[in-house]
């Protein structure tokens, strides 16, 4: 369980939400994982899985107007299965 800061995946997800993911769990187009970059927790949606690559965005298109860079499909992701709002209607 973890709590998301920052603006990237506004559409969807918002500061102080609530995520609960897992681990293991088959990733696919569509998702939304969890993933670490440059020593942080980075909620993406996938956008594209190519061979071993995992392509990811997030769904504010003023943070995030293209693509990240590719992560690892073997780097450690988690799924996200639920999400709940906090304080928002």
């Amino acid at each position: 369980m973890a709590t998301v800061s920052g603006p990237s995946m506004m559409l969807t997800l918002h500061d102080g939400d609530l995520i609960i993911g897992l681990r293991n769990t088959e990733i696919q187009k569509g998702d939304i994982i969890v993933f670490w970059r440059d020593d942080k927790l980075i909620v993406h949606g996938v956008m594209e899985i190519k061979n071993c690559l995992i392509i990811t965005r997030g769904d504010n298109s003023r943070t995030n107007p293209t693509p990240n860079l590719p992560i690892r499909k073997e780097q450690k992701c988690v799924k996200i299965l639920f999400w709940a709002s906090r304080g928002r209607t």
